[in-house]
């Protein structure tokens, strides 16, 4: 049995988002690639989609590193022949974050204007991606941005279907500054013959 050099990458791979730090270090493939030399607020490492059994140690396991700042997020993304895309995005440049869950597959899609960033996740993470979008909505409230004032609905506990009003009492523990600003009713479908 060959007792050789541990792979600390390998041994820690699994399915879920790391946060890099001293523990859970930046991917050898990204290393070259990050220049920022400020502290982010947060800073992610996202695995590819391989099981368990498929990786090996030496392999690179992660498509994403993100490093969220105050006003703007670095994406290093490996592609397909191991090469990085690094992109700098003012938080100013996204125009609607979409995060999607089904069972164990999460998306979260970032819409720009010439672009969308979509990137994969176990929904296991899922309290790492809801960190990362609220620094980037508190990214947008720092950034010299159009603002429109509504006033929030008070009570809308009413006119909720039970599965809307527990997602957004959900977002609420993520921030409890997110407001219902309006409510389309629900309308039942009307049978037509033919």
């Amino acid at each position: 049995m060959n007792m050789g050099k541990r792979d600390k990458e390998y041994d820690a791979f699994g399915p879920w988002i790391l946060e890099i730090n001293e523990k859970h270090t930046m991917p050898p493939l990204f290393i070259d690639y990050y220049t920022q030399t400020n502290t982010p607020l947060l800073f992610i490492k996202v695995p590819r989609n391989v099981d368990r059994r498929d990786a090996c140690p030496g392999m690179n396991l992660y498509d994403y590193v993100i490093a969220i700042f105050n006003e703007h997020m670095e994406i290093l993304h490996r592609k397909n022949d191991d090469s990085v895309r690094v992109m700098t995005i003012p938080y100013t440049d996204i125009k609607l974050i979409k995060n999607r869950h089904n069972l164990l597959k999460g998306t979260l899609s970032l819409y720009m204007k010439k672009e969308t960033i979509q990137i994969d996740y176990n929904t296991v993470s899922e309290d790492i991606i809801m960190k990362m979008i609220n620094f980037i909505r508190l990214g947008y409230l720092s950034s010299p941005i159009d603002t429109f004032k509504f006033t929030p609905l008070s009570d809308f506990s009413n006119q909720l279907e039970i599965l809307y009003f527990n997602l957004i009492k959900e977002m609420k523990t993520y921030d409890p500054n997110i407001d219902m600003l309006a409510i389309q009713p629900k309308i039942n479908l009307k049978e037509e013959s033919f």
